[in-house]
């Protein structure tokens, strides 16, 4: 089933992300470099089987969501604006 596969996915991740985070406090930076490949691998593992899950939901719901990505996009437009002073007078 594909919700398990991505469960199983996030749970590598996690843990992969959690030996990078041990590895960090080492002085080796060889730990550092096999835990960083490791978390590659799981995101990858997991992006794969978040796509594959996406592949297999009802063409309705992935419509139904076009709308509010689409109005979610317009307001972050506004925010650099205001945050980088160009409207700020």
């Amino acid at each position: 089933d594909a919700q398990d596969k991505l469960n199983q996915a996030q749970t590598a991740l996690n843990e992969a992300l959690q030996a990078q985070q041990d590895a960090a406090g080492t002085a080796d930076s060889a730990d550092d470099d096999a835990a960083s490949q490791r978390v590659a691998e799981a995101q990858a593992a997991y992006d794969a089987a978040a796509a594959e899950l996406a592949a297999l939901q009802p063409a309705e719901e992935t419509d139904g969501n076009t709308e509010p990505a689409a109005d979610s996009a317009e307001e972050p437009q506004s925010e650099p604006d205001s945050a980088n002073g160009e409207n700020a007078g």
